[in-house]
């Protein structure tokens, strides 16, 4: 069980320029649920742990026209296929491009997908054409934040009520700026329906060394942000990496908490679209 717990936190803290076909609701050789849509340079957005691919809805909706889009399902979230013990984020996303054609793309992770992504562009740096890093928590890097409001969920996990971690994941500070938006019940359910994470019993194999170790070899552009309210870690992280990494940029966002992908959905889609 405490390997259990502790995949849930690494998980948490964890064809540019050509036209395509809609291919929505697709689901790829590996089991991994996408959408891909849109013309321009390719853009790849990976979610939050305990969220899936309609995290970005409204980012995808503001960058429509103007930027080709994939989103997809991370292993063991939405749609997509869960295998035990779970691949590797990295290579997953790696068959996934290569499926697609797509061979070199702008990444935008929140949260543990800034972790999949930043993982990936030490992997396969020559894929990787910018980084846009939202609330990291990246292995390898220090910060301070408690997570005793994790203890209610780890206990709902023990008792094998993973609707009740799910619940309570809700409740907790990472998505407090969710809890107050008009679509608030839209992001619950997201959250609800993702509940299977919480039955998985083994994270996917780490990055070693960890990418906080490895900044210094990121040789691409980097914007990181953190919401100015998020007080997980994520702009101790943030400021790391934008520190750490070649050619790093760090943006702290007033009045935003965690889920920057949805809260400030906007302003993301303008940095995206600026190169």
């Amino acid at each position: 069980m405490r390997t259990q717990i502790t995949a849930a936190l690494v998980m948490l803290l964890a064809g540019a320029g050509q036209p395509a076909q809609s291919q929505e609701g697709r689901t790829s050789k590996g089991g991994l649920r996408f959408t891909l849509d849109g013309r321009g340079a390719d853009v790849v957005l990976i979610h939050a742990f305990q969220m899936d691919l309609r995290e970005w809805d409204d980012m995808a909706a503001h960058l429509d026209g103007k930027r080709r889009v994939l989103r997809y399902d991370v292993r063991g979230h939405g749609r997509s296929d869960a295998i035990d013990p779970l691949p590797s984020s990295v290579e997953d996303l790696r068959s996934l491009l290569d499926e697609l054609g797509i061979s070199r793309a702008t990444l935008v992770g929140c949260s543990m997908g800034s972790t999949i992504a930043l993982d990936f562009a030490l992997t396969y740096p020559n894929r990787v054409e910018r980084l846009i890093l939202l609330s990291p928590g990246i292995p390898g890097i220090k910060a301070t934040a408690s997570f005793d409001w994790m203890q209610p969920i780890i206990a709902a996990v023990k008792a094998k009520d993973p609707n009740g971690a799910a619940a309570l994941w809700w409740e907790s500070p990472l998505v407090a700026g969710l809890r107050g938006m008009p679509n608030a019940a839209r992001y619950r359910s997201i959250i609800l329906d993702n509940a299977r994470i919480w039955t998985i019993p083994r994270p996917p194999p780490p990055l070693q060394p960890a990418a906080g170790q490895r900044l210094k070899d990121v040789g691409v552009p980097v914007i990181v942000a953190a919401g100015e309210l998020d007080r997980s870690g994520s702009i101790e992280n943030a400021r790391a990496v934008a520190d750490g990494v070649r050619r790093g940029t760090y943006i702290g966002v007033p009045n935003a908490g965690h889920m920057l992908s949805i809260e400030r959905a906007e302003l993301v889609s303008g940095w995206i679209q600026k190169h």
